[in-house]
């Protein structure tokens, strides 16, 4: 479906700004695969960033340093100017990811701006029973996708496959 899928490890926001990131290395890297990352044609989607992960009955260890370098992440898209979608798990009512408490509610950090769209899911694949390729779709010639969110195991895992 799409060219590329960019599958965010924190290190992106500061490998856009040209940091020396001395952390762990990915597979490619190991093996002296080094890829490049453009902005162009590019969208980014925000998966679960919720405060049910952050003060809610699934805390997240290290959730705020995983918010802060996420909000970095989401400046630096909203600096390039390209689509941002945030995709959000809906619950039942009264209960975990409630849409409409605080705690199903996206994190005062990430919270989307005018113009910045919002797709709510069901199932961990966010494209599943979703309008998110359609959304997607809609911004035109978006060839890559950079994917960023909680629960990399489950959600990112199962939408990026997808994709």
């Amino acid at each position: 479906m799409f060219q590329k899928i960019i599958i965010m490890a924190l290190a992106l926001a500061g490998m856009a700004r040209g940091e020396n990131m001395s952390g762990p290395k990915t597979l490619l890297e190991m093996v002296g695969v080094h890829q490049s990352f453009h902005w162009k044609n590019s969208a980014l989607i925000l998966i679960d960033y919720q405060n049910e992960y952050r003060s809610g009955a699934l805390p997240l260890y290290e959730i705020e340093s995983t918010i802060q370098e996420s909000a970095k992440l989401l400046q630096m898209a909203r600096d390039a100017k390209i689509p941002i979608i945030h995709v959000v798990h809906q619950g039942q009512k009264g209960g975990i990811f409630d849409l409409n408490s605080k705690n199903g509610a996206i994190v005062a950090e990430l919270v989307p701006q005018q113009g910045e769209s919002i797709v709510v899911k069901t199932l961990p694949n966010s494209f599943a029973h979703t309008a998110l390729e359609k959304v997607i779709r809609e911004h035109g010639a978006v060839t890559n996708l950079i994917v960023a969110g909680l629960m990399t195991h489950m959600c990112l895992d199962s939408t990026v496959r997808s994709a």
